[in-house]
């Protein structure tokens, strides 16, 4: 799962156009005013705060982002037996008056993928101005940076895959003090028509000033479709 947005935002209420497919090309845009319908718990504006201004339910100011202006362009073609997509894009907004010294969002966003003869090697990247999950950061603190590199093969029946991940972003002490560092790997196998047995592994850790987390996990499971 990629830190940054994680799909989230598509709740927000928003205007989008998304152009035409071109030689490969195709664009879209998309504007937000707010995020009130993502977090529907948050006041969008408080009684003494004024129109723009807005506080969370028990009266702490909620650093949210506002106008939201987010652009992102794609690529997807084949030469020959290689196959290649790529993206980039851009988010921008303002923020919500609320008292607090942080700033609007600025993500610069890419990621790109190829594929041939059954294997897939990609990766993904983001950085600017955000502090998690679409999340504000402070006047002062250092830019955010995530990236995610993986690899995957599939022949028939089997599909193997594996990642990596690497992020820094202020956190809650601030100045890029979390850090996180995690490798997966995972794999299907259709053994029958509509079974499907998959596993999924993984490991990491993450710091944030005198605190360290590490963690380990393993899924198996059984999927029957008809």
């Amino acid at each position: 799962q990629f830190p940054f947005s994680v799909g989230g935002e598509y709740a927000t209420s928003k205007l989008i156009y998304l152009s035409p497919s071109f030689a490969g090309f195709d664009f879209g845009v998309s504007f937000s005013p707010s995020t009130s319908s993502l977090l529907g718990t948050i006041q969008s504006a408080s009684a003494g705060l004024g129109p723009s201004q807005s506080t969370s339910p028990f009266g702490v100011p909620d650093a949210r982002p506002r106008n939201i202006l987010e652009v992102n362009a794609r690529y997807r073609g084949t030469f020959g037996a290689v196959g290649v997509a790529a993206n980039v894009g851009y988010v921008m907004s303002g923020k919500v008056n609320d008292g607090t010294a942080t700033r609007g969002l600025s993500v610069f966003d890419a990621g790109a993928t190829v594929s041939a003869a059954g294997f897939t090697f990609g990766g993904h990247f983001d950085t600017g101005r955000f502090n998690g999950q679409n999340n504000l950061s402070a006047a002062g603190e250092k830019t955010a940076m995530m990236y995610i590199i993986g690899a995957l093969y599939q022949n028939g029946p089997y599909t193997l895959g594996a990642h990596y991940i690497n992020d820094s972003i202020p956190g809650t002490f601030g100045n890029a003090a979390r850090k996180t560092n995690a490798g997966a790997i995972g794999g299907n196998w259709g053994w029958a028509p509509g079974a499907e047995l998959w596993f999924e592994a993984e490991t990491g850790t993450q710091n944030e000033g005198p605190i360290k987390a590490h963690g380990t996990g393993l899924i198996i499971g059984q999927r029957f479709r008809w």
